[in-house]
């Protein structure tokens, strides 16, 4: 599809609205992962908590609201991320919220109903999707059942089951036995058996994993990473491991509440799949803007997204969906944004936020298995992210540095001059992280004399491995980060 920037002048002007006097980006992990064990989260929260590009551009004061105000944190972000921005930004932490003003924009990473109350019964103004939407859109369970209810063509979800945790092994035993059948039935027996199973309130395969059948057993993989795979010598034991996995993160008992807060899982047939693309709307006063597709990276021997980049389709067949399917997909994306606020009460006029989606395209076996049952291979949903992603993170981080507008028509420029980002970037063992930021914004400093950019999002020492956003040449700067890790 082609990209056009609108000549409107509105889209000229910050996503973030009229000035004012203070503002916030809220880099809030742990609400994205809300009924999540406590160890999961704070894995999660340790890398990703200095993350956060989404702060507002119109305030005479600009800060960050943290979880934990580490030392580590508050140095990335008044340090490093204030002189990359040429910005002061003030360092708050959410549990006293004594240095938040009334009044001041906070623009949190996800806007749930916590969240917004929070901020609201302070008297602060919060930026982003109405918090009783966004419970439902981020709530895998939720979310499929709502897709389903307002049958929007184009939005639709995969052969799937809800099933509550304790029946889980049963239910899943039974799925598993019905996919079997269908794909003897179809004469479909060499399409591998298995199933992507994940937790209500999984997110980006955190809490979520996937088990198949394979020549010697059943393997079972969490957090969607080859890293983390299990062989077992029976379906059972498989399963069994899954709910085991499932009870210690996303369907956790609650010591607390006396159960198991989120009981609910959603179980679907594990599907050939050409590619996963995402796409991202803005909504602005009314308008639903929507970015063009962005590709998803991935780790060698990974599922799960480490990373974005402007799509590229790597087959004729996908540049064949590409340009067959932008334009439905954008339009059916708008349609379900529009009827899910009307459906929740909301005057889409008076709500600014962004909302993400991530598609899947059906690979030459899901194709082929639909044509048997006669059927077609449609682009089915894979979930819905009612907050900043990667992506648009990264697209505001990029703006930032370059000390432009947050506004919409920056954001197509940017993706037009291509952006690409890796959440683990690897140094070798041993080296000093706050020394490799330094010489990476000495690289910077002299590459964005041509427009290219390579920015620090989060460092995780003891791993040694940074998140990166590169822009412009991204080839050069990449190259640069290579030199950079094989001489320091």
């Amino acid at each position: 599809m082609e990209r056009r920037i609108t000549p409107i002048n509105q889209y000229d002007q910050s996503i973030f609205g009229s000035p004012r006097e203070r503002g916030y980006g809220f880099s809030n992990v742990h609400d994205v992962f809300r009924r999540t064990s406590p160890e999961l989260v704070d894995y999660i929260a340790a890398f990703y908590g200095s993350r956060c590009a989404h702060i507002p551009d119109n305030s005479d004061a600009t800060g960050v609201i943290v979880e934990e105000k580490t030392s580590r944190i508050v140095e990335h972000y008044a340090k490093y991320v204030s002189q990359t921005l040429q910005i002061p930004l003030e360092v708050e932490d959410i549990s006293t919220l004594n240095g938040i003003h009334k009044g001041a924009l906070v623009v949190p990473f996800i806007n749930t109903t916590h969240v917004e109350q929070q901020f609201r019964s302070r008297g602060l103004e919060v930026w982003g999707l109405p918090g009783n939407v966004v419970d439902i859109h981020k709530n895998k369970a939720d979310c499929h059942d709502l897709i389903n209810e307002l049958s929007i063509p184009g939005i639709e979800t995969p052969d799937h089951r809800i099933v509550q945790i304790d029946q889980f092994n049963k239910e899943s035993h039974k799925y598993l036995k019905d996919i079997r059948q269908q794909y003897e039935d179809t004469g479909m027996d060499d399409y591998p058996v298995g199933l992507m199973i994940r937790s209500a309130e999984s997110d980006g395969n955190y809490g979520g994993c996937f088990v198949r059948q394979v020549d010697n057993g059943f393997t079972l993989t969490k957090n969607g990473s080859d890293e983390e795979k299990l062989l077992f010598a029976s379906e059972e034991e498989a399963l069994k491991a899954a709910h085991t996995y499932l009870s210690s993160t996303g369907n956790a008992y609650s010591e607390k509440e006396g159960k198991v807060v989120e009981p609910r899982v959603v179980v679907s047939r594990l599907m050939d799949l050409a590619d996963s693309p995402g796409q991202s709307a803005v909504i602005l006063n009314g308008d639903i803007v929507t970015l063009p597709w962005n590709g998803q990276v991935q780790e060698e021997n990974s599922t799960a997204c480490s990373g974005t980049t402007s799509y590229a389709p790597g087959t004729e067949y996908l540049r064949e969906i590409h340009r067959r399917e932008e334009v439905p997909t954008t339009e059916a994306f708008t349609k379900f944004i529009d009827a899910s606020l009307q459906k929740f009460g909301h005057d889409k006029e008076k709500v600014n936020a962004v909302i993400n989606v991530d598609y899947m395209i059906p690979g030459p076996r899901e194709v082929e298995f639909q044509r048997r049952l006669k059927q077609k291979a449609g682009i089915t949903i894979a979930e819905i992210n009612p907050r900043f992603t990667n992506w648009t993170d990264a697209l505001l981080f990029v703006a930032g540095a370059n000390q432009e507008s947050k506004s919409i028509n920056t954001i197509m420029r940017t993706i037009d001059a291509g952006v690409y980002t890796q959440d683990k970037f690897h140094f070798p063992e041993g080296t000093d992280m706050s020394f490799a930021r330094t010489r990476i914004a000495e690289i910077d400093h002299i590459l964005k004399a041509e427009r290219t950019r390579v920015l620090v999002r989060m460092i995780d020492e003891q791993h040694t491995t940074m998140g990166l956003v590169f822009s412009g040449d991204i080839a050069k700067a990449r190259k640069e980060l290579d030199n950079l890790a094989s001489t320091i």
